[in-house]
């Protein structure tokens, strides 16, 4: 049984490890608290918040004091939703393709990994927005 996260790369080895946290809510000391450790202990290349709930200066102090140097994010609309991803550059390159309210779509690459695609999905609770996903 292979317990590794994440795609291998060409050669089978070093798997990529992905993290992906319904966290409702980054703003609080257990949120950032629980966020280093399992980084600390798993190191994850990307990691996708999903409902952080805040936004702007907030989210850029949260998201500097994480630490890891990539990063993307779409706004919480008010107290709903916000998508962040973020990821070690000194191990994958990411571009970002499609940002949307509800998702962010990108490429993902490492060097002798082959490229693959991966998009971190919030549907919203609104029936109409969900819609529109």
């Amino acid at each position: 049984m292979n317990n590794q996260a994440g795609p291998v790369d060409v050669n089978g080895r070093n798997p990529l490890k992905l993290f992906i946290w319904n966290v409702r809510g980054a703003g609080s000391r257990e949120f950032f608290n629980s966020l280093k450790e399992y980084i600390r202990s798993h190191r994850p290349a990307i990691i996708a918040l999903l409902e952080t709930h805040i936004s702007g200066r907030r989210a850029d102090d949260v998201c500097n004091r994480i630490g890891l140097q990539g990063r993307y994010r779409v706004e919480a609309q008010g107290f709903m939703g916000g998508i962040w991803i973020l990821w070690d550059t000194s191990v994958l390159q990411v571009n970002i393709l499609v940002a949307h309210p509800q998702f962010i779509t990108m490429d993902v690459h490492r060097p002798g990994m082959l490229l693959w695609c991966f998009t971190a999905v919030y549907a919203s609770p609104v029936a109409q927005y969900r819609e529109e996903l």
